[in-house]
């Protein structure tokens, strides 16, 4: 079965699927395969040297520094080194990561303007009778990686050294092969940019690998224009709720505007009141565990008996109230509590308890997370700051819309629908993103079995 990282690029997955069709068809057919040590010069470990951002010698090349089968030169360091003929790197020249999370992972040289490599790199140079892009392209197939997994497997830090590099097994082929599969795998790579290339041609015994890769490129394109698709939906069924909300939460909505803290009948501050955390006792919500509009008890941290009854002596959140983060990053998250479950108040967080005979709780929790409320009350008030907060005082004078309770109740019904429909939207996307997910390693398997 074909080993894939979920954290190989785009391009990177499409060239090891190739890689691996293409080379699986040669060793099926018979092609001789040899040790890395008959068809290359003796590998050269590279420079051990401190990178510098200054001009003071030649660029060193480092691990990080190779990128999806390219080098940003302009990002690449410099180094001091006495003797740099030795680790000049010239086109053509192979590169090894020989350590560390990418252990395997190879780069063809076009070009090196005066550059050699660090030392946790490994230079190879092929003979004259084998193509350089052949070779890395077989180093992309997963008969490559299988032999360097092997290697890798029981070690604490991943690494292949000189001595196990020349012993991987390598297919040899003809010069018309190699130089038609190097050059099929770049087009491969090329498309993966949405780069006008088209796939050339390739000779048996590997011709029927093209239609197989056109296929898998088509598939694939097909499941990610449906997980496009779903996303698309998503953010334009967010913006239409953001719009709804801008519509019926504004000034010009000829409601009555009243100060907050004249449609409540309770406001807790615990801002400036540093809990006590126990292993044992009450919940006690910090700002973390506040959302945009959803409040997450299993996350809290739990405060003493003694602690619980101190925080709690101005009043405990009920159901219905409001919980709202007036400092810090997560400033503006509000919260409406749907439990009867006792917690107290941590730093940063404030209780809100909305006088329901003017103003039904929901709508509040709507009003407080609509533009007009973060947007141009909360907003405004935080910007520039280093450490967003806002005062109590200010709060309490914010403007608060107040129709009446029947317009509130239309209001809040609309609301919920379209929150509703947005969350089984992300439901289904979720179930949908598993299954894509679980479709295109479906479709490598049919490759493999040649049932494609």
């Amino acid at each position: 079965m074909l080993r894939l990282s979920f954290h190989q690029t785009k391009a990177e997955m499409m060239v090891r699927v190739a890689s691996s069709l293409i080379f699986k068809s040669l060793i099926e057919h018979g092609e001789k395969v040899v040790k890395l040590s008959e068809i290359s010069e003796k590998p050269q470990y590279g420079f051990t040297a401190s990178a510098e951002q200054q001009n003071v010698g030649p660029k060193l090349v480092r691990i990080t520094d190779l990128k999806d089968g390219s080098i940003n030169w302009n990002s690449v360091p410099y180094c001091k080194c006495t003797e740099p003929e030795k680790y000049w790197l010239e086109p053509n020249d192979i590169l090894f990561a020989r350590t560390g999370a990418t252990t395997g992972k190879t780069h063809l040289v076009q070009d090196a303007p005066n550059a050699i490599y660090a030392s946790y790199l490994i230079r190879l140079r092929p003979s004259k009778d084998i193509l350089a892009a052949y070779l890395y392209s077989f180093f992309q197939s997963d008969l490559y990686w299988g032999q360097i997994l092997e290697e890798k497997e029981g070690s604490a830090q991943p690494n292949v050294n000189a001595k196990k590099l020349v012993n991987i097994q390598v297919l040899i082929v003809e010069p018309n092969i190699q130089d038609a599969v190097s050059m099929f795998l770049s087009a491969v790579r090329e498309r993966q940019y949405d780069r006008l290339a088209c796939l050339p041609e390739l000779p048996s015994p590997v011709a029927e690998q093209r239609r197989v890769v056109t296929r898998i490129e088509e598939l694939a394109a097909k499941v990610e224009e449906a997980r496009e698709l779903r996303s698309t939906a998503i953010l334009e069924l967010d913006a239409f709720q953001r719009s709804s909300k801008r519509q019926l939460f504004n000034l010009e909505a000829n409601y009555r505007v009243v100060p907050l803290a004249s449609v409540c009948t309770a406001i807790i501050d615990n801002l400036h009141s540093n809990p006590k955390y126990s292993d044992d006792g009450m919940a006690c919500i910090r700002s973390s565990d506040v959302g945009w509009g959803t409040l997450n008890l299993s996350t809290a941290r739990k405060t003493d008996e003694d602690e619980y009854v101190r925080r709690t002596r101005r009043g405990v959140p009920q159901i219905n109230d409001i919980v709202f983060v007036r400092e810090g990053g997560g400033t503006g998250k509000t919260a409406l509590v749907e439990t009867n479950e006792p917690f107290s108040l941590g730093q940063r967080v404030m209780m809100f308890r909305p006088d329901q005979g003017q103003i039904l709780p929901k709508f509040f929790l709507h009003q407080f997370l609509s533009p007009f409320i973060q947007d141009e009350q909360i907003q405004p008030k935080c910007l520039g700051s280093a450490s967003p907060h806002l005062n109590i005082g200010d709060l309490k004078r914010f403007n608060f819309l107040l129709p009446r309770i029947s317009e509130q109740k239309e209001i809040v019904t609309y609301l919920d629908n379209l929150q509703t429909k947005i969350n089984t939207l992300r439901t289904l996307q979720t179930q949908t993103a598993t299954e894509l997910d679980a479709l295109l390693p479906a479709i490598l398997d049919k490759a493999f079995k040649g049932e494609l």
